[in-house]
């Protein structure tokens, strides 16, 4: 899932929406020509990444890129971070190629996943970052290095694959969402350098990215919707009016608890040698009322650098129920040229 990029066309997968972007040439110097398209679907036709109605889906994907006349092919595609397991593990030392049948033979023994079937792949991590909890040996090799673990179930990603192959649409590569919002802050220059949570309030879920020494370490996806908090269409911008201020509180006193948990087991997933205390935190996305947001998390954690990270493109279209037209990095991302270390 870590692929070479090609650029141009990116697509991000949310719970029940679709996110397309479209940068010319796929340059950070075209990002004031991007275009950004967010399509909703139904559950009867999509699910999470899950393909429920190939016919329809292919359908509605075909004649947005037909009405728009974006390029088919090659196009990247981010997968929901609720669909993926993310986590580092420790390896033996060796070649990717030679390490690749090692993990296969591990999972279902040392790395337990929610699903069977899985496709996964690794990318290898700074070597000063070494992980508490699962290790896999291989025979006399005793030496380990970090790497980072992916994987998704393998019904979904044939999927995915056959639904847009219907769409005549040529996927060049699938990745996770945390290693597409790092090309998009690169384009910013903005680079996570010390230890940093990044919060992206996507268009129906809030997922929480873990970075440190400038890698992608673990992502999470919080027990939150706008559901929950009485706003119809999935849309977080929508809690931001004066009438649902009482609820925006609730969420945000519901998101610095679960922020608490998730702090508590990332500080406990690296060796202690190794620890660092997070440092930073950003929030970006569909934040609803981010001076709001922000200053209620401040209030539980003083000596954290929280900042809102905000991107000059705007949606073209918008949610059924009137909607955001804020777009999320996770999507520019897919967009964007700058690969990371080629895979399988």
């Amino acid at each position: 899932m870590f692929h070479g990029k090609t650029p141009g066309v990116g697509i991000a997968l949310h719970a029940s929406a679709l996110e397309m972007a479209y940068v010319p040439g796929g340059k950070t110097g075209t990002l004031n020509s991007a275009q950004v398209v967010r399509i909703p679907l139904s559950p009867e036709v999509y699910d999470n990444g899950v393909i429920k109605d190939a016919d329809r889906f292919a359908s509605r994907v075909t004649q947005t890129f037909r009405q728009l006349g974006w390029p088919r092919r090659p196009v990247t595609l981010a997968l929901p971070a609720s669909a993926t397991v993310i986590r580092p593990l420790m390896v033996p030392k060796m070649k990717k190629p030679k390490l690749a049948p090692v993990i296969q033979y591990q999972i279902g023994k040392a790395i337990t996943l929610p699903f069977s079937n899985a496709v996964f792949d690794v990318d290898y991590l700074p070597d000063a970052l070494e992980v508490v909890g699962e290790k896999i040996f291989h025979g006399k090799n005793t030496e380990t290095v970090p790497v980072l673990f992916v994987a998704a179930a393998g019904d979904l990603i044939q999927g995915l694959k056959q639904a847009f192959e219907r769409a005549e649409l040529g996927l060049s590569a699938i990745e996770v969402k945390g290693i597409s919002i790092l090309r998009a802050l690169r384009a910013l220059h903005q680079l996570p350098v010390r230890p940093t949570l990044l919060l992206e309030f996507g268009v129906d879920r809030v997922d929480v990215h873990y970075y440190q020494a400038g890698a992608l370490l673990f992502t999470r996806t919080l027990d939150l919707t706008p559901e929950k908090y009485g706003v119809e269409g999935g849309d977080w911008a929508q809690l931001a009016s004066q009438e649902l201020a009482d609820k925006l509180d609730r969420m945000s006193a519901d998101l610095a608890h679960q922020l608490e948990r998730l702090l508590t087991f990332i500080q406990h997933m690296l060796h202690p040698r190794h620890r660092e205390d997070i440092q930073e935190l950003w929030m970006t996305g569909v934040v609803p009322a981010p001076e709001r947001v922000q200053f209620m998390l401040q209030r539980r954690w003083e000596t954290l650098d929280i900042c809102h990270v905000t991107l000059s493109v705007s949606c073209l279209t918008t949610t059924e129920a009137g909607g955001s037209e804020r777009c999320s990095l996770s999507v520019i991302g897919t967009a964007l040229d700058g690969g990371t270390e080629d895979a399988n």
